[in-house]
């Protein structure tokens, strides 16, 4: 494994605002579809023999493919997320590294060793 540490922060800001834009559009997908799943809940019938049979199965599907629908939402989320933390901290050790390069160049060295 290599000792070096690379990483372009601007490039990585834009990959997240193309995440953070995905997620917001998941999310909206997601409350849509999950709307219009809810439009079709009576599409079976009621009270009649056929929709006794196939309500709790098509229960099922629809409960199913929205808390699918909501997971994948909440996963992108969460990458987008976990993304934004590690940026923060290449920032800050970029900062860290620089600032010290900073401070070894103003500082002399005093103790006769180069």
């Amino acid at each position: 494994m290599s000792d070096n540490y690379f990483a372009e922060p601007a490039r990585i800001q834009a990959g997240l605002r193309q995440m953070f834009s995905i997620s917001t559009s998941i999310g909206a997908m997601v409350d849509d579809f999950v709307m219009d799943v809810r439009a079709t809940r009576d599409w079976p019938g009621q009270n009649d023999s056929f929709a006794q049979e196939v309500i709790p199965q098509e229960q099922k599907e629809r409960e199913s493919s929205c808390e699918t629908a909501i997971a994948l939402s909440e996963a992108v989320k969460g990458v987008a997320h976990g993304t934004s933390i590690n940026l923060t901290s290449i920032i800050s050790n970029q900062n860290n590294i620089l600032d010290a390069i900073r401070d070894h160049r103003i500082k002399p060295n005093t103790s006769g060793k180069r």
